[in-house]
């Protein structure tokens, strides 16, 4: 196997997810400007992983969503504060409003474009 990297894999093209261990085996996290599904069961890390991931772009300045489909936003949070994350002040919405706020998948895209280019 070709031990070099692929020119698209630099470390200059992937935003840090805040976990060392995963960081260092992706050559720097996941890849800038792409979509990223982070996939598996009940209780495997998804919503940590992907809090985790907020909390590091928070702290380095950069936009971003977070979607759940199955936890309340309540739950989420307390998530996030058990960590020590702190991502209330980084909540525009009071968080009872979060579930109601989508109406249609077609509301969320036009939001996540809208926040994506702020």
């Amino acid at each position: 196997m070709n031990s070099a990297a692929h020119p698209l894999a630099s470390t200059s093209t992937k935003s840090r997810t805040g976990i060392p261990g995963f960081d260092q085996m992706t050559g720097g996290g996941v890849p800038r400007a792409r979509t990223t599904l982070v996939f598996g069961g009940p209780g495997s890390g998804k919503t940590i992983f992907g809090l985790q991931f907020l909390a590091e772009g928070i702290r380095s300045g950069e936009p971003g969503i977070f979607v759940a489909f199955e936890e309340v936003a309540d739950r989420i949070m307390a998530n996030a504060q058990g960590f020590g994350w702190g991502l209330d002040h980084a909540v525009r919405m009071p968080a009872g409003e979060l579930a109601r706020w989508y109406e249609s998948v077609e509301a969320l895209v036009r939001e996540v474009s809208r926040v994506t280019k702020s």
